[in-house]
């Protein structure tokens, strides 16, 4: 009888018993294979996980980016009416107190009130709406520059 047949041999991963020593062998080449196999399967769905990630996450941002805009469009929009409307009243004010400067019967208080508003509005308008202005390109770059970093 061969005495390498006859050893009994355990596969240390699964516990089975084998007869020879190439048996073995071959058993753990498989479970190799296997292992290769489930890590690859393992990889490919986080991969797949990591790019659906990803696609919800830019998915989110340009949601954000196009509410953000909308907010902004809509300040802006509002603080361009504010000022508008300032400037407007300063001029309407300073016209009528200038065409009433020649009737002296009542005290002439438009020309100095829309002086008053005209330059708080210009004062306003040139020092404290003091937006940063981004390109298109820039908020992109920046987005670029975000989603590399995950």
């Amino acid at each position: 009888m061969n005495i390498k047949n006859s050893f009994k041999i355990t596969c240390p991963h699964c516990t089975k018993s084998f007869s020879a020593d190439d048996f073995l062998k071959n058993h753990i080449e498989e479970h190799e294979k296997n292992t290769e196999k489930r890590i690859r399967e393992l990889n490919n769905k986080v991969e797949s996980e990591k790019k659906k990630v990803r696609d919800d996450y830019n998915k989110k941002l340009e949601k954000e980016k196009t509410l953000l805009s909308s907010e902004i469009s809509k300040k802006l929009e509002k603080d361009n009416k504010i000022q508008l409307m300032g400037y407007f009243i300063g001029i309407s004010f300073t016209i009528s107190g200038i065409l009433q400067e020649d009737s002296k019967s009542s005290g002439n208080w438009e020309l100095p009130t829309g002086v008053a508003i005209f330059l708080g509005t210009y004062v306003y308008d040139k020092y404290f709406v003091k937006q940063k202005i981004f390109s298109i390109e820039e908020l992109e770059e920046n987005n670029r520059s975000r989603v590399n970093n995950l």
